[in-house]
C-alpha cells in the first residue's frame, strides 16, 4: 500500500489488493467490479494510510477519515445485494437503459472525484428523494490530473466498485473527455442531453450553474430547488490535506456546514 504526496495533499492510493488487470474501461464494457469482500480490506488500508501519514493536519484527518471509510467498510462487510444487477455502462448506453424505464424520472450528477465521503453520500440521498433512477457519471482520471482537483486519492476502479454497492445509485458511468474544438459549456450541455436524464443535479457553487439551469430536456419543465446537506461542503481535499494550515477540529465538527445540491 502506498500513497503519493504532492501539492500539499495525499493522493494516488494504491494497494496490492486492487486487481491490476481490472481497468475502468473494461468495467464499463462488462459491468465487472471489485467484489465487496475484496473492497473492505482495501478501504481499511486507505483509512490506515490517511490516518497515519505525519503532517500538521494529522488531527484533522483522524477526525474526518473514519466517517469516510467506516461507512464503506461496513457496507462491504455486510453486503447482501443482488450481485447480478448491472449498474456500470458506457456513457453512450445510458439513454437506452433509461428508455427501457421511460415512465421513471431520472437524475444525473457529474462528478470530478466522487470518492464517497459524507458529502457524496448525502448527494445520493437527496437525488434518490427526487427521482427514481440516480445516475453518477465520473470524470476520467486524466481530467483530475489536469485540473485543480489535484488528482484522485482512490483509483476510479475502486470508486466505481464502491458506488456499485450503494443502493441509492442505480447507474454508473464515466464522462467522455472534452473535444478540443468545443467549449466546456457546450461539452457538458451535450453530455446532459446525450444521457437522456430527466434532470441534472449540481452543486450550488458550480461555476456553470446559470448555464446548467437551462439544460432541461424538452417537455420536462422542472423548476429549480435547493436542498441543503450538513457536512456536504467537505471536499475530498479536506480529508487528504497534509501540509495546509490546521483548523480547529471542534469548530469544524460542531458547525453546520452547508453545501446545496440543486435540482435543475
Amino acid at each position: 500500500m502506498t500513497v503519493e504526496h504532492r501539492d500539499e495533499h495525499i493522493k494516488h492510493f494504491t494497494s496490492e489488493l486492487i486487481p491490476i488487470e481490472l481497468r475502468w474501461q473494461h468495467m464499463l464494457e462488462t459491468g465487472e467490479t471489485i467484489p465487496p469482500q475484496q473492497l473492505a480490506p482495501i478501504f481499511a488500508e486507505a483509512k490506515h494510510d490517511l490516518m497515519t501519514v505525519p503532517g500538521p493536519n494529522s488531527d484533522k484527518r483522524q477526525a474526518l477519515v473514519p466517517d469516510w471509510f467506516d461507512y464503506w467498510i461496513s457496507l462491504c462487510t455486510n453486503y447482501e445485494g443482488e450481485s447480478a444487477k448491472r449498474k456500470l455502462f458506457e456513457f453512450g448506453q445510458i439513454k437506452s437503459e433509461l428508455e427501457e424505464k421511460s415512465w421513471l424520472m431520472s437524475g444525473l450528477l457529474m462528478l470530478a472525484g466522487g470518492e464517497g465521503h459524507r458529502g457524496h453520500r448525502d448527494a445520493a440521498s437527496i437525488m434518490q428523494s427526487k427521482v427514481s433512477i440516480v445516475i453518477f457519471a465520473f470524470e476520467e482520471p486524466e481530467y483530475l490530473e489536469q485540473h485543480k482537483q489535484r488528482g484522485e486519492f482512490l483509483p476510479l476502479e475502486v470508486r466505481l466498485s464502491m458506488w456499485n454497492l450503494c443502493p441509492k445509485v442505480h447507474i454508473l458511468s464515466v464522462l467522455p473527455p472534452k473535444p478540443i474544438n468545443i467549449s466546456t459549456e457546450a461539452h457538458y450541455e451535450l453530455l446532459y442531453k446525450t444521457s437522456g436524464a430527466s434532470m441534472q443535479f449540481v452543486e450550488n457553487r458550480d461555476p456553470y450553474l446559470k448555464l446548467k439551469q437551462v439544460r432541461r430536456n424538452s417537455g420536462i419543465g422542472f423548476g429549480t430547488n435547493v436542498y441543503e446537506s450538513d457536512f456536504a461542503d467537505l471536499r475530498t481535499t479536506d480529508y487528504v490535506e497534509k501540509l495546509m494550515p490546521d483548523i480547529d477540529i471542534e469548530d469544524m465538527l460542531s458547525e453546520s456546514i452547508n453545501k446545496s445540491i440543486m435540482e435543475i
